[in-house]
């Protein structure tokens, strides 16, 4: 019995009167039916299995949540896991509107089953994952996208050279990295191997400068004896703090020169001096609310020495006139009675 449809059927009792066919999938079956004599005459007849769905169950959209720590540099967000009854036929991610807009798809990611971010930054971020199956029936679910300042992030050194970025290939980058190893090595007492991870290699808009990002680890004892006597267990590796290490590196003047190095420094020195103290966040609303009320003050004063009509201006004037005489013989009253008691005293 031959047969042909959108997917391998398989037969059972194929060669009697009676026959089974299943592993069906929806579409359209062509089989063809042959019976032969006795004498060895044959006849064939073609018979057509239509496939339909009874009733279509919505797909099932399943994704985990994602944390990772910097400075890595790509995240994939894996939604492979969802199902459907019948297969999944479309993907569609969407990040909420606060994400921030260099955290990037890769490749036209955003409509495969695995989706690829690349510049990525700090923070919590939410992507919902739509899928889709055969009927357009969907289902909708929501992944949180956890980046954290990881110690190797803190702890990454930031190099400007003054080269171009075409002309730094792989075999100059071994070169920098073993000689960025080897000053390390020979200035951190408790180490024994400094290994050198460069996490970003870009160029400066405004220098045109080279710019290199990377942090440094170490390990305790001999690499390569651990990993002998121990294959299974990786190696604990220590990271080297950013300021030693900018230290160090700052008084290789010899390889400053080689590689043309204009600046050492921490790769956080440069938000560090815009950065508030957190008690500038506590003094600044108090100084706000100081000036507005001195402005009001101001303001008041202004408007009680405002000009007056003629006629108001004499009223006023009476006023304070009397007043003042008031004033002067209340003055001048007080100053005889205490004039007096100083001579009772006396007598």
């Amino acid at each position: 019995m031959a047969q042909f449809g959108p997917s391998q059927s398989s037969i059972l009792n194929g060669d009697k009167s009676k026959a089974t066919a299943t592993e069906l999938q929806e579409g359209i079956y062509k089989f063809e039916f042959i019976v032969v004599d006795d004498g060895g005459l044959n006849s064939s007849s073609i018979v057509f299995i239509n496939v339909e769905r009874s009733h279509n169950q919505p797909p099932i959209a399943l994704a985990k949540n994602v944390t990772l720590t910097l400075p890595r540099t790509i995240v994939a967000l894996n939604g492979s896991l969802s199902t459907d009854d019948a297969g999944i036929v479309e993907y569609k991610w969407t990040p909420y509107d606060n994400v921030p807009a260099c955290i990037s798809p890769l490749d036209n990611s955003e409509t495969q089953s695995v989706l690829f971010l690349n510049g990525l930054v700090e923070g919590e971020f939410l992507f919902n994952l739509t899928v889709f199956d055969q009927q357009k029936a969907s289902d909708t679910v929501t992944i949180t996208l956890t980046i954290k300042n990881g110690e190797e992030r803190l702890n990454s050194v930031e190099i400007y050279m003054d080269q171009k970025i075409e002309d730094i290939t792989y075999r100059l980058r071994r070169k920098f990295e073993g000689r960025l190893s080897a000053a390390l090595t020979a200035q951190i007492s408790e180490a024994s191997t400094v290994f050198v991870h460069f996490t970003d290699f870009g160029q400066d808009p405004k220098t045109g400068n080279l710019r290199v990002v990377f942090h440094a680890e170490y390990s305790l004892e001999d690499l390569t004896t651990r990993q002998a006597r121990d294959l299974t267990t990786p190696p604990k590796l220590e990271v080297v703090e950013v300021r030693r290490a900018v230290k160090i590196l700052q008084k290789e003047n010899v390889m400053i020169q080689e590689f043309s190095i204009k600046q050492i420094e921490p790769l956080s020195a440069l938000r560090r001096k815009f950065q508030r103290y957190p008690i500038c966040n506590r003094l600044i609303p108090c100084l706000k609310d100081a000036k507005d009320r001195f402005k009001r003050k101001r303001f008041r004063r202004k408007k009680r020495y405002e000009r007056l009509d003629s006629d108001s201006n004499k009223a006023v004037i009476n006023m304070m006139s009397s007043s003042s005489l008031n004033s002067e013989s209340d003055d001048e009253s007080l100053f005889e009675a205490k004039t007096l008691r100083e001579r009772n005293i006396r007598e």
